[in-house]
C-alpha cells in the first residue's frame, strides 16, 4: 500500500502529461523529427528559391533550369543524384556560390542550410511522407490523462505477490 500511495504522489501534480510536452525538445533539437528531413529539406528549398523556381515564377530561364523545387520527386535523378552530392547539379550549383544568383534579393543559404541539403542528398533523397503543405496541424496533441498514464507506466511487478 505505501508503495502505491508514492506512485500516486509521484505523478507529477495528478494532472496528466501531454505527450508533446515530452517531444517538443526532441523535435526543436533535430530538423528530421516533425516531417521528416525530406520535408525540411523542402522547406528549405522553397524558401530559398521558389520565387525563381516555381510553376507560379515569370523566369522563364529559372523554370527551365529548374521547373519547382517543391517537387522533390522531380528533382531526384534529374538534378539530384541520391547518395552523391557533388554529383547533384542542385547541391554543387549552390555551393560553388552560383545560386542564388548575385543580382538577386535572394541571400545564399547558411551552413545548416547546405549541411540540410547535404545531408538528405547523403541519405539517398527520400521524398516520402513530404507532404505540399506541411502538417495538418500543428496544435499540440491532447494530455493524457493520468489514470492512462499510470497504466502505462507502472510496473506488473506491482500486481505479483513478493513470496512467490
Amino acid at each position: 500500500m505505501p508503495l502505491a500511495i508514492g506512485i500516486l504522489a509521484w505523478l507529477p501534480g495528478s494532472r496528466g502529461v501531454s505527450k508533446a510536452q515530452d517531444v517538443a525538445p526532441i523535435a526543436q533539437e533535430s530538423p528530421s523529427q516533425d516531417w521528416g528531413l525530406p520535408a525540411a529539406t523542402r522547406r528549405m528549398l522553397v524558401a530559398r528559391c521558389a520565387d525563381c523556381h516555381s510553376p507560379e515564377s515569370t523566369d522563364r530561364k529559372a523554370r527551365r533550369a529548374l521547373e519547382d523545387v517543391g517537387d522533390l520527386a522531380a528533382m531526384v535523378g534529374e538534378s539530384i543524384e541520391p547518395g552523391e552530392p557533388l554529383m547533384s547539379d542542385v547541391y554543387v550549383t549552390i555551393l560553388d556560390g552560383e545560386m542564388p544568383p548575385s543580382d538577386s534579393d535572394v541571400a545564399p543559404p547558411s551552413e545548416q542550410e547546405l549541411a540540410l541539403l547535404h545531408a538528405w542528398i547523403m541519405a539517398g533523397a527520400p521524398t516520402e511522407q513530404v507532404p505540399k503543405d506541411g502538417p495538418a496541424s500543428t496544435d499540440p496533441e491532447e494530455p493524457i490523462p493520468w489514470p492512462r498514464y499510470l497504466a502505462r507506466s507502472h510496473p506488473i511487478w506491482i500486481h505479483f505477490p513478493l513470496g512467490l
